[in-house]
């Protein structure tokens, strides 16, 4: 005999279910909800019947009060009485029309509680109209504008589902979800969204905020797609009056410079990479050390690093490579495909990686993997290190600093070895060749040159050139792996 969340009290099945701690206070904090079926205890079907209604019913309000509280928008008593008055209002519209009327003046009465009616505004037909206009305290503007969906966040589970339609990748989604709800902290609700008030953000976000223009335009084109969503798919009148966050004037860009790795061979004082090798942190582990090694000498992106199957390690025109099969680049051009040979100095590091790492890639496993990339977490690894070793954080480039901002990160390997080969003499379009990129930095490398390459440069001298980038690091050996 199922009778799972039912008992029997006064010869009637009544349905009981335990309420979750964290969603008590919706239910007065009662531990468990109770509910009368009617069934009297002989007629076990027709409370099955209300049991499944009930349960029904109860883990919808469960999981909408847990996607209000993830959202974070039950913080005040406004909003909590605004939740329950929400809920009454969407059951009420499945039943009549009459119901649905009389929960909905109800609930606009709630917002009595907030304030009281200036005398003026008692013979004000509108009741809504009369509630904020009296309200001093933005407290009934607040509940109003949360059961009438008026909130700027009302409807981002549907524009999350619409972007995952569009096959949105979890990572770009996130962050648009971000600079969504980052937007409602400025200004919670839809109403009064303008032009003029989507410029005083721009301006908050570079003045207060001390964005960059790139960025800041980061924040407006989420919001640019939402506000159209909001016209189009939902149907908001507001949002069908233009989008305000439009065609908005950002600040002049002007971009830092990313610095070559500091070595004596250069001249300067220190050796960078010596010391990323040396400094001891709890970020450096076997898998970054292993990363910065191979960038050392191939001055690859840390994805790219990431990236390595043990069958990217391969014999290309009898010089053994790294193939880099897959790049950001790859939409440009196909020239950030590429082999490059393998130096001596780390060929017994590559060796060691394939017999000792588990699965398909070179760098252990644990490096997952977040949004689908490899490198989520060691590039995170990676900046922390830098800091412990005296690099800060990239500095914040806006147009009122007349300072040049600089800055050194993982990428730098790479113009630290564009740098060495110009030092050796080597041609431009062999260092390209070699590093992945177009020296005029076009990202337009045709076919046809990367095929005059394979054959004007071929690859027992690429790795000859290769080799000598331990003039470099004159300091290193096998003990750094």
């Amino acid at each position: 005999m199922d009778t799972k969340y039912l008992f029997i009290k006064d010869n009637t099945w009544v349905f009981r279910i335990r309420i979750p701690k964290e969603l008590q206070f919706y239910y007065e904090n009662n531990k468990e909800y109770l509910k009368s079926t009617k069934a009297h205890k002989d007629n076990l079907e027709d409370a099955h019947k209300v049991r499944n209604y009930l349960l029904s019913k109860i883990k919808l309000q469960f999981d909408y009060l847990r996607n209000e509280l993830k959202s974070g928008n039950i913080k005040t008593k406004a909003e909590k009485l605004a939740i329950e008055n929400k809920l009454k209002i969407e059951q009420a519209r499945k039943e009549t029309p009459d119901l649905l009327s009389e929960v909905q003046a109800d609930a606009v009465d709630d917002a009595l509680q907030f304030i009281e009616l200036d005398e003026r505004q008692k013979t004000n037909p509108n009741k809504i109209d009369a509630i904020l206009k009296s309200d001093t305290t933005g407290k009934a503007k607040e509940y109003i504008d949360n059961i009438s969906n008026k909130s700027f966040t009302s409807f981002l589970d549907e524009f999350e589902k619409e972007n995952k339609r569009d096959k949105i990748k979890a990572r770009g989604l996130d962050q648009k979800i971000a600079k969504l709800k980052a937007f409602s902290k400025y200004h919670s609700t839809i109403d009064g969204i303008d032009r003029p008030l989507v410029v005083k953000y721009k301006n908050y976000l570079f003045d207060k905020k001390g964005l960059t223009p790139k960025t800041i335009g980061g924040y407006l084109n989420p919001l640019g797609q939402y506000w159209d969503f909001l016209a189009d798919s939902i149907g908001v009148k507001e949002a069908q009056q233009g989008n305000p966050f439009r065609d908005i004037k950002l600040p002049k860009h002007l971009p830092g410079k990313r610095l070559a790795w500091r070595a004596k061979y250069f001249g300067d004082g220190v050796d960078d990479v010596k010391d990323l090798l040396e400094t001891k942190s709890s970020s450096l582990n076997s898998n970054l050390k292993h990363a910065i090694i191979i960038a050392m000498f191939t001055g690859a992106r840390i994805e790219e690093i990431c990236s390595i199957k043990k069958d990217d390690i391969k014999s290309h025109q009898q010089v053994r490579c790294i193939y880099f099969s897959a790049t950001k680049s790859d939409r440009y051009h196909s020239f950030g495909r590429r082999y490059v040979p393998i130096a001596s100095q780390y060929n017994d590091l590559i060796k060691k990686l394939i017999n000792e790492t588990p699965g398909d890639y070179i760098l252990n496993e644990t490096v997952l993997k977040k949004y689908n990339k490899r490198s989520h977490y060691l590039s995170k690894r990676f900046g922390k290190h830098k800091e412990k070793c005296g690099h800060s954080k990239k500095e914040i480039k806006t147009s009122n600093l007349d300072k040049e901002i600089s800055f050194r990160d993982f990428h730098s390997f790479r113009p630290t070895l564009n740098t060495f080969f110009k030092r050796q003499g080597l041609d431009a379009s062999f260092r390209s060749a070699l590093c992945g990129w177009k020296e005029d930095r076009s990202k337009s490398m045709a076919d046809d040159v990367y095929l005059k390459l394979e054959q004007a440069y071929p690859y027992h001298k690429r790795k000859q050139d290769i080799e000598t980038i331990i003039k470099l690091y004159s300091w290193f050996n096998s003990n750094y792996y």
